[in-house]
């Protein structure tokens, strides 16, 4: 599946960081939206790797565009990124 999607994104949006080793290809990140400056929510830019990607929301509430597709996602939940689709990721405040 990944192949096909090959060539149909901008190499310009291709993660180039290695996550992990080689021989453990994984690594765990952790976002705190309340130690970005005011004003500039928890954002993680339009990107793409080969790679699945697993997304844990402990908490908070968050935006994930997945391939043009705007999803509210809020916590507790896991969201699965498979290899090839651009995503991108934002904290969603919600006003009550």
């Amino acid at each position: 599946m990944a192949e096909e999607k090959k060539g149909q994104f901008p190499s310009s949006l291709k993660e180039a960081r290695q996550h992990g080793s080689f021989s453990f290809p994984c690594a765990f990140y952790q976002a705190v939206p309340e130690t970005n400056p005011p004003g500039f929510p928890f954002t993680v830019k339009h990107h793409w790797h080969e790679p699945i990607e697993i997304i844990y929301l402990e908490q908070d509430s968050y935006q994930v565009d997945i391939n043009m597709t705007l999803t509210h996602l809020k916590s507790p939940c896991f969201c699965f990124i498979n290899s090839g689709d651009v995503m991108l990721m934002m904290f969603f405040q919600t006003i009550c």
